[in-house]
């Protein structure tokens, strides 16, 4: 089932999305109607928020990142472009 809203067909990368404030901007970008690209640091928590957001009827997926390590921003656009290859809005929460 794929979420209707204002961000229909768009991508959104959360960084910071396993936990806290990262998973409540995955969550809600994705009601909005928003294919999300989970990235964090800790593989558990980001999976945990993309089976959330799927529950919650959405479309994710993972990427391991750590934001402050500038080399694993690439991985963002390449899941993105890999999953989806459509235009995306960065949300940071880290």
């Amino acid at each position: 089932m794929t979420m209707a809203g204002r961000l229909a067909g768009r991508t959104a990368v959360i960084t910071g999305g396993g936990g806290g404030i990262g998973r409540a901007a995955a969550l809600a970008f994705a009601a909005e109607g928003a294919r999300v690209v989970v990235a964090d640091a800790h593989r558990a928590a980001g999976e945990e928020t993309v089976r959330a957001v799927a529950a919650a009827g959405g479309t994710a997926a993972f990427t391991a990142a750590d934001v402050p390590a500038a080399s694993t921003t690439p991985a963002f656009s390449r899941t993105r472009t890999a999953r989806w290859s459509t235009p995306t809005r960065r949300s940071s929460t880290a």
